[in-house]
Parts: C-alpha cells; sequence; structure tokens
C-alpha cells in the first residue's frame, strides 16, 4: 500500500499528478457513522452514466456538491517538512464540497416490466452465466443507502429472478397479493377464528406471513421472488398493511373506469378484494395522490402525477382546470414533488393560490386577479 506523508497529501502542489484532492466537509451523521465504525459508507454516481456524486450510509444518502462560497477562513501554520513549506491556505484548493440531502432514487432504465406468469417463466436463466443485472447491480448503480434502496425496490416492484432484475406489472402483482391474502384468510377460517378473520389476519408480521406461504401450493403457479416481493411490499414488522392492498386493487379500478360515481367505486372495490377481506377503506390515506372526487364528493376520477407539469405554475393551472376548489389534504399530494425545498405545505401552496378556511377545513383555490 502507497502512503503519503500527510502535508504532502494535503498539498496541491504535490507532485504526484495521478489524483486530484477534493475537500470534503462532512455532517454530523456521516462523523457518527465513521466513529461508531458500524455503517459501511459507499461513494457512488447518482447514475451509471450521468448525475452527480453521492455518499451514503446503511440508512441515508447525501449528494456531494461545490459549494459556491463560503464564509470561512482556515488558517494552517508554515511547518516545514523534507525543508519544505507543508502548511497551505484552505483557500488553495480549487474544489470545496458539502453533503445535502437528496431524495434516494433507483434507476430503472432497461428493466422489462413482467406483466404475466407466462413471460416471467420464458425469461433468460443468467443465473449461471452471471450476464443478468442483478439486484446487485442495481444499488451500485442508485443513489440510495441500503435501507433506502430495499424500501424503493418494494414500492417500485423490482425482484431478481434468474440472475436478472425486473418489474412486476401491476396486474400481475394484484393477482398474487390477492392469492397470498385467501391463503392466509383459509388458515384463519381452519383455525376456528372465522369470527375474527381481519383481527387474525392483522397479526401477521413479515415473518410469519412468510412462514406460512412459502411452501404450499401457491408456488405452482407463483414464483418465489415474485411471493417474496409481494410480502416485503405489503407485510411489515407491524403485521398486513391493509392501505397498501387497498390502493393496490383500487388503482386497478380507477385506472379501468377513470370517471365513476363514489358509490359505484366503493361497490366494484369491495367486490375486488379477496373474498372475507374486510378492511377499513379510508380513501384518503389508501388512494392518496391518486385520485380527486368532484361533483359535490359524488363522483371519483384517476390522476395519475406523473401526466402533470414540473413546473409549479402550470400544474396548479392543470389542478384547477380540474375542479376550481380543493381541499388542502387533496391536493397535498398532487404538490409534493414540486416542492422541491420541502416547504410546509399550507406555505407552499399561499406561493401559488389563496388558501381559504371554512369550518375545520382548509381549501385551495386560483388567485383572482385584482
Amino acid at each position: 500500500m502507497e502512503t503519503h506523508d500527510v502535508y504532502t497529501v494535503l498539498s496541491p502542489e504535490s507532485q504526484s499528478s495521478d489524483y486530484k484532492l477534493h475537500l470534503v466537509t462532512l455532517n454530523n451523521h456521516i462523523l457518527s457513522a465513521i466513529e461508531d465504525g458500524k455503517d459501511k459508507l459507499y461513494l457512488k454516481a447518482s447514475s451509471s452514466t450521468e448525475g452527480y456524486p453521492v455518499i451514503v450510509t446503511d440508512s441515508r444518502t447525501f449528494k456531494i456538491r461545490q459549494q459556491n462560497q463560503s464564509n470561512c477562513l482556515m488558517l494552517m501554520n508554515t511547518d516545514k517538512v523534507n525543508g519544505k513549506d507543508a502548511g497551505v491556505s484552505f483557500d488553495d484548493f480549487k474544489s470545496k464540497l458539502i453533503l445535502e440531502d437528496v431524495k434516494p432514487g433507483v434507476d430503472t432504465t432497461g428493466l422489462i416490466t413482467i406483466r404475466t406468469i407466462e413471460q416471467l417463466r420464458n425469461t433468460v436463466n443468467h443465473s449461471e452465466d452471471g450476464k443478468g443485472y442483478t439486484l446487485k447491480d442495481l444499488f451500485a448503480n442508485s443513489r440510495a443507502s441500503k435501507a433506502e434502496f430495499e424500501d424503493i425496490i418494494s414500492r417500485q416492484q423490482i425482484f431478481e429472478f434468474r440472475g436478472c432484475c425486473y418489474i412486476a406489472g401491476d396486474a400481475l402483482v394484484t393477482t398474487c397479493i390477492g392469492k397470498i391474502v385467501e391463503k392466509l384468510i383459509k388458515q384463519v377460517v381452519e383455525s376456528g377464528h372465522e369470527l375474527d378473520i381481519m383481527e387474525e389476519l392483522n397479526k401477521f408480521k413479515y415473518c410469519e406471513a412468510k412462514k406460512c406461504i412459502l411452501g404450499g401450493e401457491i408456488l405452482e403457479k407463483h414464483p418465489k421472488e415474485l411471493i417474496e416481493l409481494c410480502l416485503r411490499k405489503f407485510f411489515g414488522q407491524d403485521g398486513i398493511n391493509d392501505d397498501l392492498i387497498v390502493r393496490q386493487f383500487g388503482l386497478e379500478v380507477l385506472r379501468k373506469h377513470k370517471t365513476l360515481k363514489l358509490d359505484d367505486f366503493m361497490i366494484e372495490l369491495k367486490l375486488r378484494l379477496p373474498f372475507n377481506y374486510t378492511p377499513q377503506i379510508k380513501l384518503n390515506q389508501a388512494l392518496s395522490g391518486c385520485y380527486y372526487t368532484f361533483g359535490d364528493h359524488k363522483l371519483i376520477a384517476y390522476l395519475d402525477d406523473s401526466m402533470l407539469s414540473d413546473d409549479p405554475v402550470r400544474r396548479f393551472a392543470q389542478l384547477f382546470s380540474l375542479k376550481p376548489q380543493w381541499e388542502v389534504t387533496e391536493i397535498e399530494p398532487f404538490i409534493d414533488s414540486i416542492n422541491k425545498k420541502g416547504t410546509k405545505p399550507e406555505k407552499f401552496l399561499l406561493k401559488f393560490c389563496k388558501v381559504k378556511r371554512v369550518g375545520k377545513k382548509h381549501y385551495a383555490m386560483p388567485m383572482r386577479a385584482s
């Protein structure tokens, strides 16, 4: 291993020209991780082809960016090493870098979406030739910590099968989680708790659900990797996530009809849910950010956030063209992605529209010309 005197390394006048020096100001989280020695630190790019560097611990991700100006000045002594001046002014370094929070992300460009079991079974097996793009490769090319990565791939329905990563289509996931819930309910009924199905079902945490499901006849049609994806997405340490399951089936109904009466939507949603699965349905929680109501809340319509403009002014114009007045809790999910600085929702809304209180509720509406 090559070693350098610390002053030689710090000096931008170093005789070695095969590397460049960049000073990075570390934040408390990174410093704590280094001092504890428990977390691994990864230095990665935000994308394999472009973007910016990031440094991640096991749980958080930080963007490394150029500090354009500083009101600090660091002075160093001018002791000599080997007869040469060793001290150097901080400002002699061309690159002064700092860390800032950044939203974690996984680049899914190039990943194939699997829509049927048949399509999945017809994929090339890369388990032995090693030519597939694995979850390990995907993590290395993502701007995400290990914990954030695990959360993202569950939400985006990414899994590895036969040595290669794929995205599971919504219909495939809906069918699979439906079969999983049906099997768990069957076990609850067979154990003599048919009158307390939901209460008993909510006791299934991830590990218990996995133990029950893996090893049954369900594997004949649904590969283990797909089942594990659904278990990770819909079950946690606190048990089954009813809101996520309702969202999965609710989105299927909304995408199919686009617009329908709210009562009809609720009826069809309940009919689509697995038999004897009767969770409490709270639309504002389960389907937040993918629907809006109008006609005195008698009609419900599907709204894809990705179809809205990234320009705040344009986005608000689009939203108010759908209906002239929004409950703040209903419009909030649709402004999340344009609220780059994480400003409080109501404060952010006031930049682009009026917010009016009516009773206990707050409503957002367009600004009128004076």
